[in-house]
């Protein structure tokens, strides 16, 4: 901030010529009186900038507020505002089951609750296991409560015998747990044996207007002081609205209250109407009533109107509706407000191989990450710290976004191409100075005059790049597979079929049986297994019928299996295995001719 003038008030130009505010400079005050104007002074000069933080108008000479012009603009009654609104029904919350008497008996597997926590979703529990005591049955609750993926847990105190406070660990006391079974609410309504339950509701004080507290069950400690995050103090306004269950149902005990006595080790938590809200008239509590709550977790910077005619206090509903709420957001991780306009804050900054937050496993899959962990944590795209990519840091017209990470040894396997076609991605640009496959070095071979005798289509010669082996082809090659025979009668020399049971067998002229496969080289070995040959040279199984047959020689199907030379009776059918390779080799080929005439 800087002075362009000693300081002091000039009745005649006011501040316009005594203080100047530069840019990002603010001026807190807490209070400024000016004196009647003389001579046509001006006043105070914002230069078109707003006044924040304008209170409640309480004389008829102060400013006001944007709430509050809102509140006149719509034809409601503004008053006094409030520190806090209730977030849930008041009351220690901590509901009981099975407080006093005798236990009732146990709960079984299979048997269901409903458990609902401070408004929350309503979970179907059922249970796991029998439980024949009160803290087995909330442990279980607990068990089953946690299996819904919540991260808060259902808190409990008590044994067996003893009352057993359940509420929630994460809202703590003052948090509201109902759990029913069978449609019956077990809590401060029933109980769980034939005992009964103090109530966990503050506690009406019976007096109407002026006289009508609202009081806690219990003599409170810290956290009955606590509402929606704000510690109360004597004196204070508070706003109760929820005492229906929630905002949208009215009751009788909502309003604005006083804070007359704290909760604490000897003293109850109490509440007492609004010197300004504790008649039903047109100035008072009346349809059209607005407040606005200056703190708290969830409903600061809110307003809030009654909705309903009030004609008696104490038997007539009180319904409060948020009228307006001032924009009371954080921007968080990523996020950023640029005048008007929330944008994405970008990390500009980022170095290139760096891990960012979260850095737990699993926690940065999608392929972005956060610098930090905090509420400053800007947002960035996330690389492998080994990996072959990395965030570029020169930035301007021609950098930034990912590259290709160099080798610090050899230099880079690819590279942009920013000579021949600039701008079109990535592009070979030569042979890598070390090169290899499956670990095996192979650069000495891989060079450039190899890879192009290899591609120089038919005019290259590659001879020199590649060997052949000595092998000279000495009959023809042979198809053979190793099938099983088991159940069957194969031996060597038999032509064989494929069985209904997927197995081979000895083949037959009979339709049935004369699909030949091949032809059994051996007899059954290990498990049956048997090698048969479905083409070419079969060594060993000749002669035949006892006579040695002729190279070329054809063989037949036997009727009843085997092979011969003669043709089958008539009806059968005719199927030619192959011929007499030499004297006891059989050369395989199967012709089936179909079926000889009668």
């Amino acid at each position: 901030m800087a002075l362009v003038k000693p300081l002091f008030m000039n009745p005649t130009e006011g501040f316009h010529e005594e203080l100047s505010l530069t840019s990002g400079d603010a001026l807190n005050v807490s209070k400024i009186v000016i004196p009647p104007a003389v001579g046509g002074g001006i006043g105070i000069d914002l230069g078109h900038n707003p006044i924040i933080n304008v209170a409640t108008p309480v004389d008829p000479d102060d400013g006001v507020n944007k709430a509050y012009v809102d509140a006149i603009a719509s034809g409601l009654d503004p008053h006094a505002s409030v520190v806090a609104k209730t977030n849930h029904k008041l009351g220690s919350q901590a509901r009981r089951i099975a407080t006093g008497g005798t236990w009732a008996g146990g709960f079984v597997i299979g048997d269901k609750f409903d458990v609902k926590i401070d408004g929350g979703t309503t979970r179907t529990i059922t249970l796991s296991v029998n439980c024949v005591t009160r803290a087995a049955l909330i442990a279980e609750i607990n068990a089953r409560w946690a299996a819904f993926g919540y991260s808060y847990a259902i808190a409990f105190a008590g044994t067996a015998s003893n009352n057993v406070d359940i509420h929630s660990s994460t809202f703590g006391l003052t948090s509201e747990v109902i759990i029913s079974a069978m449609g019956a609410i077990f809590g401060t309504e029933t109980g769980m044996s034939a005992g009964t339950t103090t109530g966990a509701d503050f506690v009406s004080g019976g007096g109407t207007g002026p006289t009508h507290t609202l009081e806690s069950p219990v003599n409170g400690g810290g956290y009955l002081n606590d509402m929606d995050g704000y510690t109360l103090s004597v004196g204070e306004r508070v706003l109760v609205s929820m005492e229906g269950g929630n905002d949208v149902t009215g009751h009788v005990d909502n309003g604005v209250y006083t804070v007359t006595t704290l909760g604490a080790g000897g003293a109850k938590l109490k509440l007492t109407r609004g010197t300004t809200e504790d008649q039903a008239s047109s100035t008072e509590m009346h349809k059209g009533l607005y407040v606005f709550v200056t703190e708290g977790t969830a409903w600061k910077n809110s307003g809030w109107s009654e909705v309903l005619d009030v004609a008696t206090m104490e038997t007539d509903p009180i319904k409060f509706s948020q009228f307006s709420g001032a924009p009371g957001y954080t921007y968080d991780q990523g996020l950023i407000l640029t005048g008007q306009s929330i944008k994405v804050d970008l990390d500009a900054v980022a170095n290139a191989q760096g891990k960012g937050a979260p850095s737990g496993p699993g926690s940065r899959q999608s392929g972005l990450e956060f610098d930090a962990d905090t509420a400053a944590g800007k947002l960035r795209v996330a690389v492998h710290k080994h990996g072959a990519i990395q965030r570029n840091q020169t930035g301007g017209a021609d950098g930034g976004g990912l590259e290709l990470k160099l080798n610090a040894v050899g230099g880079p396997t690819l590279a942009l191409d920013t000579t021949t076609n600039p701008g079109l991605g990535l592009s070979v640009v030569g042979l890598p100075a070390s090169f290899s496959i499956a670990g095996t070095p192979v650069s000495a071979t891989v060079t450039q005059a190899a890879l192009d005798a290899v591609t120089g289509g038919s005019s290259s010669n590659a001879d020199s790049y590649h060997t052949h082996t000595g092998l000279v082809a000495g009959k023809a090659p042979v198809v053979e597979m190793p099938m099983d025979a088991t159940g069957g009668s194969v031996t060597i020399g038999d032509p064989v079929y494929i069985s209904a049971a997927n197995k081979i067998d000895q083949a037959d002229t009979t339709d049935a049986k004369a699909k030949v496969v091949g032809v059994a080289r051996t007899n059954p070995g290990v498990g049956n297994i048997t090698p048969v040959v479905i083409a070419g040279v079969c060594d060993g199984i000749l002669p035949a019928e006892g006579e040695t047959p002729s190279p070329g020689q054809a063989y037949y199907l036997a009727t009843g299996g085997g092979l011969t030379r003669s043709l089958p009776g008539a009806a059968r059918r005719v199927v030619q295995c192959g011929m007499a390779w030499n004297a006891t080799d059989f050369f395989v080929r199967i012709v089936d001719y179909g079926k000889k005439a009668a």
